[in-house]
């Protein structure tokens, strides 16, 4: 539905990428989202903070990514690409 309805996810599950299941429901979406990649677990507080912080980079990238799937990880130093690993509709791995 999230796809369909062409908005983005924020999770906090940095294995998404990695578990071949997962993976191919984003794909299989159309997902664009976001992974707070952060140490350790970020309290409520800090993921907003974190978010404010970095609300330019999200929607720049945003602006250059319109459309789905991917994943991108979202930490203190900005965002990045996150590869998918076992998707052949991406063209990773």
């Amino acid at each position: 539905m999230v796809g369909n309805l062409g908005l983005v996810v924020f999770t906090r599950d940095k294995r998404i990428r990695s578990r071949p299941a997962e993976a191919e429901l984003v794909v299989a979406a159309g997902i664009r989202g976001f992974v707070l990649t952060s140490a350790g677990d970020l309290s409520t507080w800090a993921t907003l903070s974190l978010l404010v912080r970095q609300w330019d980079a999200l929607e720049r990238y945003l602006t250059e990514h319109p459309t789905g799937p991917w994943l991108a990880a979202l930490t203190n130093q900005g965002v990045r690409p996150l590869r998918i690993r076992g998707s052949k509709e991406l063209g990773r791995d």
